[in-house]
C-alpha cells in the first residue's frame, strides 16, 4: 500500500510539474513576441538621427523624448527580456530534469508492482 501512495505521489507531482512547463512555455513565448516588437522598434531608432523627433505614448498621452533617450530604453528592454527569457528556460530544464527522475522512479514502481504480482500468482499456485 505504501508502494502505491509513492506512486500516486509521484504522478501528481509530475501532473504538477507538467502544467507549470506549460506555463512557462506561455510566457516564453509571451517574452519573445516582446523581444520581437522591441528588436523591431530598435531598427527603426537606428535609422533616425539624434536631432530627430521621438514621441513615448504614456498612457493616453504622446510624450517627446530624447532619440538617444530612446535608444537606450529599448536596448534595456531588450536586455530584461533576454534575461527573463533565460530564467525561463533555465526553470523549464530543471523541470524537465525532475519529470524524468520521476518518469524512473515510476518505471521502478511499475517493476516492483510486476513483481510483486508474480509473486501474489505463484503463491496462490503453490497454495492450490
Amino acid at each position: 500500500m505504501e508502494l502505491y501512495k509513492q506512486y500516486e505521489f509521484i504522478i501528481k507531482e509530475n501532473q504538477c510539474i507538467e502544467k507549470e512547463q506549460s506555463k512557462i512555455r506561455i510566457a516564453i513565448s509571451n517574452y519573445e513576441n516582446k523581444k520581437t516588437e522591441n528588436n523591431t522598434v530598435k531598427s527603426e531608432l537606428a535609422l533616425l538621427d539624434d536631432e530627430d523627433v521621438v514621441y513615448k505614448l504614456i498612457g493616453p498621452i504622446l510624450v517627446q523624448q530624447e532619440t538617444s533617450d530612446a535608444k537606450i530604453q529599448v536596448d534595456s528592454r531588450i536586455e530584461m527580456i533576454n534575461k527573463e527569457i533565460h530564467k525561463l528556460e533555465k526553470n523549464y530544464q530543471a523541470n524537465q530534469k525532475k519529470i524524468e527522475a520521476n518518469r524512473q522512479k515510476v518505471a521502478d514502481i511499475q517493476a516492483k508492482f510486476i513483481q510483486l504480482s508474480k509473486q501474489i500468482e505463484q503463491n496462490k499456485k503453490q497454495g492450490k
